[in-house]
């Protein structure tokens, strides 16, 4: 039994210093974080921000702009991207809701030349 405590205890200890719980990932940005430590487990929307708060001391206000900045520098390398991402948001919150409350039974009819549905049969200019 005492080995087995002891395999238990090393890989703990692997996790721990894998997610970077271990104050090893203290300092770093919100984007090094993530890369290091790989992945960040998650239960409800606020673990992102208390995961990059546990690991590296991140507040939610410097997760956000390190988000922003991933997001516009991405963004501004390919705006055919852009405009998919957003497109996606909205077919998201258009269809399936917010997430937060019961979506509401939703007809939309649109001409099959409509833009809003160029991301779905492909862009023609």
């Amino acid at each position: 039994m005492g080995q087995a405590t002891t395999l238990n205890a090393q890989a703990r200890e692997f996790r721990w210093r894998k997610q970077g719980l271990d104050g090893s990932l203290a300092r770093l940005s919100a984007p090094d974080v993530l890369q290091r430590s790989g992945w960040i487990r998650s239960v409800g929307g606020a673990a992102p921000y208390l995961g990059l708060f546990a690991r590296a001391g991140i507040s939610r206000q410097q997760a956000d702009a390190d988000a922003a900045k991933i997001y516009a520098a991405s963004f501004g390398k390919d705006p055919d991207f852009y405009d998919f991402y957003r497109a996606m948001q909205s077919y998201q919150v258009t269809f399936i809701g917010n997430g937060q409350d019961k979506p509401a039974g939703t007809t939309v009819v649109l001409s099959p030349q409509n833009d809003y549905l160029r991301e779905f049969t492909g862009r023609s200019r």
